[in-house]
Order: C-alpha cells, then sequence, then structure tokens
C-alpha cells in the first residue's frame, strides 16, 4: 500500500459559506486521480462538512469502485 491519505475534511465546495455544498464533480475528479497513481486510504469523519463527509465519500469513492480498490477510515 503506498503511504498517503486522501481526507475528506477539507472538500472542494460550491458555496465557501456552506461547508456541506461540496463541488461533487470535482470531488469525483481528485479521488480518480489519487486512485488512478495507485493510493488506496482514504479518511473521513462524521463531523467533517456539516456531517455530509461520509455521504462524499461514499459518492465519490464507494458507489464508483469495486470494494477492494480502496480502503476507509473514519472516526466518531
Amino acid at each position: 500500500m503506498k503511504k498517503l491519505g486522501f481526507g475528506f475534511m477539507r472538500l472542494p465546495v460550491l458555496d465557501e459559506n456552506d461547508a456541506a455544498q461540496v463541488d461533487l464533480e470535482l470531488l469525483c475528479r481528485m479521488a480518480d486521480k489519487f486512485i488512478e497513481r495507485g493510493f488506496t486510504y482514504f479518511d473521513t469523519a462524521y463531523v467533517y462538512h456539516k456531517q455530509q463527509s461520509e455521504n462524499f465519500l461514499r459518492k465519490a469513492v464507494v458507489e464508483r469502485y469495486p470494494r477492494d480498490a480502496f480502503q476507509i477510515a473514519t472516526k466518531l
């Protein structure tokens, strides 16, 4: 496993005043590049992005890649 993680604490947003308005299209492109380059580790937590970070991880990675293509760490 390569030793670099993709953190979901600070994602690209559409509205700088609303952390829950994540730019999903850009996030998907970022996740694609990360995986294309051989990285597999994603990190998130419930509280990030107004409790939406895990949902964005699901949309950008989990629903788009086979389960053996990535690893996820999440915190309370």
